[in-house]
């Protein structure tokens, strides 16, 4: 009987793979993570200046139509790119070019932000003036503000 109970365990190891000879373990499969899906539509925001370094006084705080396509990201004055699988998005205003005597501004903001849901986001938004050329005593300055954004309700 001991024989035979012997041989079925054998058996059993060896058309199982047991037996501690070159099997793999499974290994478990990675969930991958899916990009975030954020509709068009309109956010209220609401923007706290963080530094001041410029004395700029523009009020952010509004609504903004949001929309985003594929890689695109569009909110207001700002235009950029899109990310799905980090719900980060980027976007910057038309920067506005001047010049006198040598010395050239350039002026415009520039806005990160990250959702955290599709009716929810939180980022910073930066004013800068960024000066070239022969300026003097002249320098640039940046400002920025603590920016959160939630979807607005439907009427």
């Amino acid at each position: 009987m001991r024989r035979v109970y012997f041989a079925l365990l054998l058996a059993g190891l060896v058309a199982c793979g047991g037996g501690g000879g070159g099997s793999d373990p499974v290994k478990p499969s990675t969930p991958t993570k899916q990009p975030m899906q954020v509709e068009d539509g309109s956010f209220v925001v609401t923007a706290t200046v963080s530094y001041d370094g410029c004395g700029v006084r523009t009020p952010w705080d509004g609504n903004y139509d949001v929309a985003i396509d594929s890689t695109a990201f569009s909110m207001g004055p700002f235009t950029g790119k899109w990310d799905g699988k980090s719900a980060a998005a980027e976007g910057e205003t038309e920067k506005m070019v001047s010049s006198t005597r040598g010395c050239t501004s350039t002026i415009y903001s520039a806005i990160y932000i990250t959702f955290t849901n599709p009716n929810h986001f939180a980022g910073t938004l930066i004013y800068k003036e960024r000066l070239t050329g022969s300026c003097g005593t002249r320098v640039g300055c940046t400002s920025s503000w603590v920016v959160v954004g939630n979807r607005a309700p439907t009427p």
